[in-house]
């Protein structure tokens, strides 16, 4: 059984702290997809997901999570953030094996997800907002992400959000199915 809702303790300007537990796989990734929607409508742009209590996650929901993190982008240069205590290995190795870290920050607690999250400069505006959304576009295209790639674009193909489709980078070259491995 899957189960996600929001800390409501926490007070964070433009973030939200979102607490799951159970199997997050292809039949409760929609309902992740539904509460990352409802917090951008409400404009918590800044999302950390504290998958701590999850017995097990798959490439959907990987997917969802990159998907999460290109709509916070697009909602205004926002990020998504993972807690994940040292105790559950299965969930940190699938991190590890998806490759999304550079995309999605790895926190050990709580407390230190959300220290980074005050840390961050505000939000910015104009041009300098329009280059971090492009920037994080191609962050998602270079060599060593082609896992978060993937995931991206099935979780853009499963949301029909054709927007979400990470832009080809010029000089990247995909790496080799044996430096996936």
């Amino acid at each position: 059984m899957f189960f996600i809702g929001e800390d409501t303790q926490q007070e964070i300007p433009g973030a939200a702290l979102l607490v799951a537990s159970g199997e997050l796989d292809y039949t409760s990734s929609p309902l992740l997809r539904r509460q990352v929607l409802q917090q951008l409508a409400a404009a918590r742009t800044h999302l950390v997901f504290d998958l701590s209590e999850v017995t097990f996650i798959d490439s959907t929901a990987i997917g969802e999570l990159v998907g999460a993190f290109m709509r916070s982008q697009q909602a205004g240069g926002g990020s998504v953030r993972v807690v994940c205590t040292s105790h559950n290995e299965r969930v940190l190795r699938i991190f590890d094996i998806a490759g999304v870290a550079s995309l999605i920050p790895l926190h050990r607690s709580r407390e230190e997800a959300l220290l980074a999250l005050a840390t961050l400069p505000h939000t910015p505006v104009g041009s300098e907002l329009e280059r971090r959304r492009a920037d994080a576009r191609e962050c998602a295209t270079v060599a060593g992400t082609a896992v978060a790639r993937r995931y991206a674009q099935q979780a853009a193909a499963a949301a029909g959000d054709e927007e979400l489709e990470p832009r080809a980078h010029p000089q990247a070259e995909p790496p080799h199915l044996d430096e996936l491995a």
